[in-house]
């Protein structure tokens, strides 16, 4: 889908211009920009490349190959990688924004102290990347393979892991607050020193968890089965809340969410596109909204940054008009995403539709098959039968003549005188 591209695209201008300084950093803190791209790269083969400080802007590399490349110090804004080989790529210190990855391999990739906002990691093979240090915001991994992925003493805010898979992963040290762990899976998780504070595990099913040290402050465990977890205290469990269906190790009690109003809200309901559409048919689209959600949040955000930061240098007037065309540009683009949607509804309807007329007509074809090969059937026995009697009339013929005209016998000759 382009739309969100498109509008995402406008709003990261805006927000440059608005707040240039904390984002661009000093010169020397800038990679490279020794070498630009940007257009439409499908397919391409860019494996085994030193494209080291790189900037990609407003690229498609959808189903291109990077495998085992090295990218250190590249930035990238508003580009797509969809269904890109991403393996073992080298990328440490990079920047990322606005960029989406959905179904990218990206095992063994080197992420560490990367910076990543707005990044759609949803149903990427991650298994053996590496985010150590790394800090990231508005980021998903909706459906990601987790597996052996370090995030290390890495920065993450207001990241969704839904329905991820989570077996040796590593969280150590990490700070993950208000972070998204609903039904998640796996097991040999390592949350050893992590902030944990107003998070969600929801639904989650853990095995062999270490949370010592980790600091569980208002963690939602609705639903969950956390089971031979380790370091769980009453210490890092101050705030913590459950349901009656929650097993920690078998038995830990919780407080129930929202019983006494200090857990009213589930750090997960921020996740609302996500939650509400939950149908496999409908994840890209859950992508694009929650993406298109995050570009509201990060606008309006960082227009108040903008605001209290260079209140002397910036006409007010100016950026509430610029945020109000951004939010009414979002609000078109969410309209057009959802018209997209019941098209794509009207046509699996129809394509289901053609499909039960195929299926019908093909049994109509099959049973008047089998009417035509009985009919056909019955005419060769009768035809069988006539013949049968046919034979049988000529052998009696054949016999009753015999019988009634049998061929002249020589007479005894007449004795001589």
């Amino acid at each position: 889908m382009r739309t969100p591209t498109r509008v995402i695209s406008a709003l990261f201008a805006f927000t440059c211009l608005a707040s240039s300084p904390a984002l661009a950093g000093g010169d020397g803190d800038h990679p490279r920009r020794g070498l630009t791209i940007g257009g439409e790269f499908e397919n391409w083969d860019f494996s085994d490349k030193n494209l080291a400080g790189a900037v990609f802007i407003g690229a498609n590399f959808e189903g291109a190959t990077f495998a085992d490349s090295e990218l250190p110090g590249v930035t990238i804004v508003e580009s797509r990688f969809n269904d890109t080989d991403f393996s073992d790529v080298d990328m440490p210190g990079s920047r990322l924004t606005g960029v989406t990855f959905s179904r990218a391999l990206l095992d063994g990739a080197n992420f560490s102290a990367a910076r990543i906002e707005r990044v759609n990691f949803s149903s990427a093979d991650l298994s053996d990347a590496d985010f150590t240090g790394a800090e990231m915001v508005f980021v998903t991994f909706i459906g990601s393979d987790l597996d052996s992925t370090l995030f290390a003493n890495a920065r993450l805010r207001q990241v969704n892991f839904l329905r991820a898979s989570l077996t040796d992963t590593n969280f150590r040290g990490a700070e993950l607050r208000r972070a998204n762990f609903s039904e998640v899976h796996g097991a040999d998780v390592n949350f050893r020193n992590a902030d944990l504070t107003g998070s969600s595990f929801e639904r989650a099913d853990l095995t062999d968890v270490d949370f010592t040290g980790a600091n569980l402050a208002g963690t939602n465990f609705s639903a969950a089965r956390v089971e031979d977890a380790i370091g769980l205290t009453k210490e890092n469990l101050s705030g913590a809340c459950g349901d009656d269906t929650t097993e920690l190790n078998g038995g830990l009690q919780l407080p129930v969410c929202g019983g006494d109003g200090q857990n009213g809200l589930s750090p997960a309901q921020e996740y609302n596109y996500v939650l509400r559409f939950r149908g496999d048919a409908d994840a890209e689209t859950v992508m694009e909204l929650q993406a298109l959600e995050n570009a509201r949040i990060e606008v309006l955000s960082q227009i108040g940054q903008a605001l209290e930061i260079h209140a002397e240098d910036l006409d007010r007037e100016a950026i509430r008009e610029a945020t109000s065309e951004a939010v009414r540009e979002i609000a078109r683009a969410e309209r057009e995403l959802r018209a997209m949607q019941r098209e794509r509804a009207a046509e699996r309807a129809e394509t289901e539709r053609e499909r039960v007329q195929m299926l019908r007509e093909a049994e109509q074809d099959r049973r008047e098959l089998d009417r035509e090969q009985r009919e056909a059937a019955r005419e060769a026995a009768i035809e069988a039968r006539q013949l049968q009697r046919e034979i049988e009339r000529t052998r009696n013929t054949a016999r009753f003549e015999f019988r009634v005209a049998p061929p002249d016998t020589p007479h005894p000759p007449e004795p001589q005188n």
